[in-house]
This record gives structure tokens, sequence and C-alpha cells, in this order.
């Protein structure tokens, strides 16, 4: 995606642009992991383990794209040839320290949620 990565190891770099269908592929990969079925058990995602590609893509479109895009200036969508985009001077400033803080936000953020995902499960229990 933009922040490449290899598995959950250190990104490896920063793509300024990236198409809509590889954020979905990582998003499909990302979700093959047991441990993050928590986070599609809406009625929205039923059976997401046997979406064909596109209806991946509708969700990365809808988040988080949608929203990173909403979020600030960093960010932006081409809905016509469907390119996802960082601003140029954050991928100029690349650097291992750069992608290591990236990488520490993505991955502290991402266990933050799955933290109150199982908490909320537990509780309706």
């Amino acid at each position: 995606m933009l922040l490449d990565a290899l598995g959950y190891g250190l990104a490896l770099r920063v793509y300024e642009q990236v198409p809509l269908q590889q954020v979905a592929m990582g998003m499909q990969q990302f979700y093959g992991d047991p441990r993050l079925q928590v986070d599609m058990e809406d009625k929205s995602s039923q059976g997401y383990q046997e979406w064909a590609l596109r209806r991946w893509e509708t969700l990365a479109k809808n988040n988080p794209v949608k929203f990173l895009a909403q979020s600030s200036d960093f960010f932006w969508f081409d809905e016509i040839n469907r390119i996802f985009h960082i601003k140029e001077s954050i991928v100029d400033k690349q650097s291992p320290i750069l992608l290591a803080h990236m990488q520490d936000i993505l991955f502290y953020r991402s266990r933050q949620k799955l933290a109150r995902l199982y908490k909320e499960r537990e509780d309706d229990h």
C-alpha cells in the first residue's frame, strides 16, 4: 500500500501513489489473519473470506481511503484513475526513522482498535 512493508515487519518505503486495487489486496491479505476477524464481524462484512477483489476495492475506497483523504491535505484519492496519493513532500522526506515512526503508529492504532473490539465482544457475552 502507501507504506510498503514486509509482513508485519519494518516498512521498506512510502509510495506517492497506489492503485485502489493494490490497497484492496493489502486489506484482503491483512484480514486473512484469523486474529483480525473481530474487525469483520458486522453485517456488512459477512462472508468477507470469499469476497471478490472488487468488493474489497469498495471497502478500501469507503474505509480507509475516504477517511484518510478527508483527514488532511497529505492524502487524496483520484476517482477517475482510482489511485490513492500521499503528498510528494512526505515521500521525499522518507528515512528509516520516519518509516519506523509510521509503522509504529499503524501498529499501535490497529492493536488499540483490536483491543477495543475484543473488549466489546467480551462485554456482550
